[in-house]
């Protein structure tokens, strides 16, 4: 592969951040006390999307911010909208797929919401990893859905 085709490739690399409950915490309230790597986080993200436009998405499934106490209605989750984090929405069939997840990895419904979102995303040329404070719940949920996720410490 010459050094073209490898710069191509990496151009259309895809990368997509999930947080649990605890990195949106982090991300939106300025006195947690992992605030600060959660914003580095942020920003890193904004400015590969400055250079590649959506090459970085972040996301963040509904039970997870719900736990999180993020209401998108309130004044203060203002803060969620600009960095831009969506919501992976809790349907019917995805939480038939979180439920098989509970069952197979003993997990919590959150945690397995979380894990399920970022097994949704792989596809060829995406990295996924999930930002959490419960690494070795969500690697076992992981690990349980067919793998091919990276799990973080927030």
């Amino acid at each position: 592969m010459s050094r073209r085709q490898s710069r191509q490739v990496v151009a259309r690399q895809q990368l997509i951040a999930i947080l649990d409950n605890e990195a949106v915490q982090a991300a939106v309230q300025p006195d947690h006390s992992k605030h600060r790597s959660m914003m580095a986080l942020v920003s890193a993200v904004s400015q590969r999307n400055v250079r590649r436009p959506g090459q970085v998405r972040l996301l963040t499934s509904t039970a997870a911010r719900v736990e999180a106490g993020i209401d998108r209605r309130q004044p203060t989750a203002a803060l969620l909208g600009g960095l831009r984090i969506r919501d992976v929405v809790l349907d019917s069939s995805r939480a038939d797929a979180c439920a098989e997840l509970c069952r197979a990895a003993d997990g919590t419904i959150v945690d397995a919401t979380v894990a399920h979102a970022a097994l949704a995303e792989r596809t060829p040329g995406t990295t996924v990893s999930i930002y959490t404070a419960d690494v070795v719940d969500l690697e076992r949920l992981v690990s349980a859905g067919g793998g091919g996720v990276r799990v973080r410490l927030v």
